[in-house]
């Protein structure tokens, strides 16, 4: 795992300095803490920071070919690299290294772009051809990895976190009104969109080919084009089996995130099929129930594995949060952050280097309620012709809520609170004009994701969720909290193989939420996690009483938001935000999103 960045200028005009490229590399220190490097010539210069997961010795970057003519930097892992390894040598290809990263390098040699339909893995890349005087830059098919980028005067910059673009100071760091506002919403920025004017993130599955003359950004990953195995349980099973063994291809060791739900727990089952002596993590609290405590200590008692559980009722959370926001390049809030940060840190404190994940087995077998609710989508915005203002002055006369008529006004203002449990009298921080704006930027967020091969409802709601949510929220956290820690989060559900497969299979198995994730629960009863088959849906979620219900909490929050008000009411109508904590219970997830966009802007102060 590690952390990438460049900047690339073929008209000689604007070289960095060596300085000034170790400034853009040390804004990833977290992300590679084992070693650095950099390359540099009068067309490009690239750096990244690595932690060493595979080939500790001979793997640092970038990797440069025998020729001088190819360098690369990658960030992430291809899983399959050993079997791709063996047949490009078997071809003749020669190896100085025993790194993923030369894997890629010489399949480049042999395929050119194309080689990247070879892989398995998570990844965002950088490739530099001399010869061609070309630069390939690709992120994986599911957005595993982040990618940033900018374009400024013929220069592209590129980087896996926007601080170490910002630090070339060729662009000047603007906050976006509209990414502002598209967060009070969603309480992320959606894709491709940033927290800044004119620097963007690469879409999943998507590539930049530039050169002296062309920039062009194209599409190379096809769902429907994928080579996938028969979508029935067995072959499922089979496909997740070789996922999981082929997630576990470290020289360092490998943990297993525990919820006490029925992902991880999978994907720790099968884990355990192939190695015995590894660590589970689980956050537990009593401020929301015990069931994560009791079903993650029954797995771990029926597999006979080591068990760390973390309190979060104990821990200082406010001190927690502020810790991880200084390595969160921009806002993004959801209360799984919290524990996923406590859990890779306490793992790294272990010596666990790699986490694996349950992330997307809820946008593959439908494990949301929101994909059965067609008759609740189809009422909202159904009342889009009517005026906001009458909308407030009905709602000053019948004893209607505010938040249920904006959903029936706005179809996909409606539909992000799913996401993120904002409460929808947010709108006062915002004019009618603001919200049709934010309704349009929305509905193009939405319906382009969506598909017009797919005509029922429940694979439409899912294919939207695996393009938007996984993506901006569940995979960004995942990322970011994991690499705050120098820890790398892995997700064996996203097998590009076992993720088509399976999303297959659960449109002919799943008609309710009752039947959702199907193919999971009929694994787990059949194996000696049997008790683990009927367990509800819970979030992997921290309770909020003790951050927004307490006084001290409440007072420091409400100081934070007030020290960033300068800053945040050029934005929106900041004066109204007081109204918030009238209501604290009621208006804790807007709190929270607040608060983190508030230290995020009060911690970045010196470069806004």
């Amino acid at each position: 795992m590690c952390g990438i960045t460049g900047h690339i200028n073929f008209n000689h005009n604007k070289i960095l300095s060596k300085g000034t490229l170790k400034s853009m590399i040390q804004k990833m220190d977290h992300r590679g803490p084992d070693n650095s490097g950099f390359f540099i010539d009068d067309n490009v210069q690239f750096g990244m920071t690595r932690l060493s997961i595979i080939d500790k010795d001979t793997g640092n970057q970038p990797i440069i070919s025998d020729d001088g003519n190819l360098i690369l930097i990658m960030n992430g892992e291809i899983y399959n690299y050993k079997s791709l390894r063996l047949d490009l040598e078997k071809d003749g290809y020669n190896f100085r290294t025993k790194s993923d990263t030369e894997v890629l390098m010489n399949l480049y040699k042999k395929y050119n772009y194309d080689c990247i339909r070879h892989i398995k893995g998570m990844f965002a890349f950088c490739l530099y051809d001399k010869s061609k005087n070309i630069i390939w830059i690709s992120r994986d098919r599911y957005g595993i990895k982040p990618l940033y980028y900018c374009i400024d005067n013929h220069s592209l910059i590129f980087g896996s976190s926007l601080d170490s673009i910002i630090s070339s100071n060729i662009i000047k760091p603007n906050l976006s009104k509209n990414s502002i506002n598209l967060y009070l919403f969603l309480s992320f920025v959606p894709t491709p969109y940033t927290i800044y004017e004119n620097i963007y993130k690469l879409k999943p599955g998507h590539e930049i080919i530039f050169s002296v003359n062309d920039f062009k950004i194209n599409k190379y990953w096809n769902e429907d084009r994928v080579e996938y195995y028969s979508d029935t349980a067995d072959s499922l099973d089979k496909l997740l089996d070789l996922s999981v063994q082929e997630h576990s291809v470290s020289d360092r060791p490998i943990g297993t995130f525990l919820s006490g739900g029925l992902d991880s727990t999978l994907i720790t089952l099968k884990y355990s099929k192939h190695f015995k002596d590894f660590h589970c993590y689980t956050a537990i609290s009593k401020m929301i129930n015990q069931s994560d405590k009791k079903f993650s200590d029954l797995v771990t008692n029926s597999l006979n594995l080591k068990h760390t559980k973390i309190d979060i009722d104990n821990i200082q959370n406010m001190d927690i949060m502020d810790e991880l926001i200084n390595f969160i390049d921009e806002p993004v809030y959801d209360s799984s952050m919290l524990p996923t940060y406590l859990i890779s840190k306490v793992a790294k404190q272990q010596g666990i280097d790699v986490l694996l994940a349950g992330n997307g087995a809820d946008e593959i077998f439908g494990g949301y309620s929101r994909h059965y609710k067609k008759y609740r989508d189809k009422a909202r915005g159904f009342l889009k012709s009517i005026s906001l203002n009458f909308l407030i002055k009905l709602s000053n006369i019948i004893p209607i809520n505010m938040h249920k008529l904006l959903q029936l006004k706005y179809k996909y203002i409606g539909y992000s609170i799913g996401y993120s449990g904002n409460y929808m009298n947010n709108y006062e921080l915002l004019g009618e004009k603001e919200l049709d704006n934010i309704e349009n930027c929305l509905e193009e967020y939405f319906t382009v994701q969506s598909k017009p091969r797919i005509t029922d409802f429940f694979s439409n709601m899912k294919y939207v969720d695996q393009k938007c949510y996984l993506v901006d929220n569940g995979l960004s956290i995942l990322d970011k909290c994991t690499m705050a820690a120098s820890v790398e989060g892995r997700v064996p559900f996203l097998d590009h193989h076992f993720f088509v497969s399976g999303d297959r299979y659960s449109k002919n198995h799943t008609s309710t939420f009752r039947d959702s994730k199907k193919f999971i629960r009929d694994i787990l009863a059949n194996s000696n996690l049997g008790f683990m088959a009927k367990r509800d849906k819970e979030g992997f979620n921290v309770s909020h009483y003790n951050i927004v219900e307490l006084d001290h909490n409440i007072k420091y929050i409400k100081s934070v938001i007030y020290d960033a008000g300068s800053i945040l009411e050029q934005y929106f109508n900041f004066s109204i935000t007081s109204k918030m904590f009238d209501d604290v219970n009621r208006y804790k997830e807007n709190i929270m999103a607040l608060y983190v966009l508030s230290k995020w802007i009060v911690s970045r102060r010196d470069v806004l």
